[in-house]
């Protein structure tokens, strides 16, 4: 979900062309750029197609309009977590968490997950699965792929990426998926790291990372309709049609209810260690995707797939997606392994189908999962994070 860095500089870099009041992007001459990443020029275009199908349409908001529309809605309302606040470990990891300002915030969190497992359901170690790719598809290689979302009505692509130096920046877009012409999108402004999205009824949904914000729009317009708040780092959302739900990079997924957006419940991701034959939070949960009753899950920096009971948080089973992308591309060799990592899930439930893609990949691949043909070593399979 985050880049390599400790802190990332969001830069929009941006050349617009106005048609008929409405900003468009001006496509780029070429997607190689000859000189070097650090040095591109502040005007250069952002909105980049596949390198084979030329230029993309883009109807995408200036920024300014944005925020004059932002700016208009009502404050949103304060966070509220689902968490009992007279739980004695949430009530004293409160309590010290005040004490030091915050700053061991993620300390507090690793250990109230360790203290669910422990008190929740045991399991197997997850099964290991293989995949086959039945599909490709063009994918914006400058995007750096925070969420995807396939929209059953409309037979389109949806897809929230983040802005750093070497993106084109913190988006919302849907674009159709045989081709990638983006047909619409909306342009954060710079100071908004785009996250996971997801999409229900008529809404779409996007989180965003350290600003602790979700946006809502209309999912025909992309106009904003809604804000809210939350206490955690956005990273992935996806829904199980009743609630969205949430992952924030640690082990837990919080539910919110999708019209007050106030958090219903959280649970915990956990996984059956080989060496150690005990359960263990199973953390960087990053996209998610609800498929058939279980919740799929990338991990940030892994090549596998987590599939999540979404009752339990049990991990009864690993896809290894290892092999996907091709390393010898000059253009992936451009990025740290961290920043072109698997990352985006989506799926067509009439299709039954799968689809993967990564930070900054050039394709969208379907794929059909092989059960049983993962690397079977017992070690390996018991370690989310591959190697």
């Amino acid at each position: 979900m985050v880049c390599s860095v400790g802190v990332r500089r969001i830069s929009l870099l941006i050349t617009l062309q106005f048609v008929s009041g409405t900003a468009a992007f001006a496509p780029p001459a070429c997607l190689r750029l000859k000189r070097p990443l650090s040095v591109v020029s502040p005007t250069r275009p952002l909105c980049t197609g596949q390198r084979s199908l030329g230029a993309l349409k883009c109807a995408i908001k200036d920024i300014e309009s944005w925020e004059a529309e932002f700016g208009t809605l009502k404050a949103p309302p304060e966070a509220v977590a689902a968490r009992d606040k007279t739980d004695l470990f949430g009530g004293f990891g409160d309590m010290v968490k005040g004490m030091m300002g915050g700053s061991d915030e993620q300390t507090i969190q690793a250990s109230r997950e360790t203290e669910a497992v422990r008190n929740g359901p045991d399991a197997g170690v997850p099964l290991l699965d293989g995949y086959e790719i039945v599909a490709e598809y063009p994918h914006t290689p400058e995007s750096f792929t925070q969420g995807l979302w396939w929209c059953e009505e409309e037979q389109k692509m949806y897809e929230g990426s983040g802005g750093t130096d070497f993106s084109h920046g913190t988006r919302l877009s849907r674009y159709d998926l045989e081709t990638g012409e983006v047909e619409m999108g909306r342009q954060l402004p710079n100071k908004f790291f785009g996250e996971g999205i997801v999409g229900l009824g008529d809404k779409v949904y996007q989180l965003t990372w350290r600003t602790k914000v979700g946006f809502v729009y209309d999912r025909r317009s992309m106009e904003l309709i809604g804000q809210w708040k939350y206490d955690y780092e956005g990273w992935g959302m996806t829904t199980d049609g009743k609630s969205l739900i949430v992952s924030d990079g640690t082990a837990t997924l919080h539910y919110l209810d999708p019209e007050t957006l106030q958090e219903t419940k959280t649970v915990v991701a956990r996984i059956k260690g080989f060496k150690s034959n005990q359960m263990a939070p199973l953390r960087r949960l990053n996209d998610l995707q609800y498929i058939k009753g279980d919740i799929y899950a990338n991990i940030w920096e892994s090549d596998r797939i987590a599939v999540i009971d979404p009752d339990t948080g049990v991990v009864w089973r690993m896809i290894e997606c290892k092999g996907l992308v091709d390393e010898s591309d000059p253009w992936i060799q451009r990025f740290s392994k961290s920043d072109r990592c698997l990352n985006g899930l989506a799926y067509d439930a009439k299709g039954e189908r799968l689809f993967v893609t990564g930070k900054l990949w050039t394709t969208i691949y379907q794929i059909k999962e092989l059960p049983g043909k993962g690397d079977q070593m017992k070690e390996r399979a018991a370690n989310p994070y591959g190697g």
